[in-house]
């Protein structure tokens, strides 16, 4: 099987945590936040969302309130925007309607050396599903590795 498919796979399987959250009526917006460490020090990933109803057209789902010195523009955001765009598809198959909703993103912080596309792929999971409960996902921010 295709390692993307296997990672869609998991995602759903961690958003299945919240599924009843989902076909509830939201109240937006609502903030979460991801921290994905392996005190190894092997892996690193941070992300902290905000998710908005949409109230305009248009097919933009991310807003970034980093400047690309902070978060640079590249593999690390474009596996943030994946999980995004998968979550939103999720929540229309398990609703079964379409969900106008958009993220920006407040704040997300890597490691020079420890981080990788799958822990920001890992991290962001964490940020939708602290969103929606945060009891299910509390982020230790004292592992937040700031330059």
């Amino acid at each position: 099987m295709e390692r993307t498919k296997i990672k869609r796979i998991l995602s759903a399987i961690e958003f299945h945590q919240i599924n009843e959250i989902l076909l509830r009526e939201i109240n937006f917006p609502i903030e979460g936040e991801g921290i994905y460490i392996k005190h190894a020090g092997t892996h690193y990933g941070h992300v902290k969302i905000q998710i908005f109803e949409k109230t305009e057209l248009g097919s933009s789902i991310c807003y970034w309130h980093l400047e690309e010195e902070k978060f640079p523009k590249g593999a690390y955001r474009e596996a943030i925007e994946k999980v995004l765009s998968f979550f939103i598809s999720y929540l229309e198959a398990i609703r079964g309607e379409r969900v106008n909703i958009y993220f920006e993103i407040l704040d997300a912080t890597f490691h020079p050396v420890d981080s990788s596309v799958g822990d920001f792929e890992i991290a962001t999971i964490q940020a939708i599903i602290n969103a929606f409960d945060e009891n299910l996902y509390i982020p230790d921010h004292k592992y937040v590795y700031r330059k």
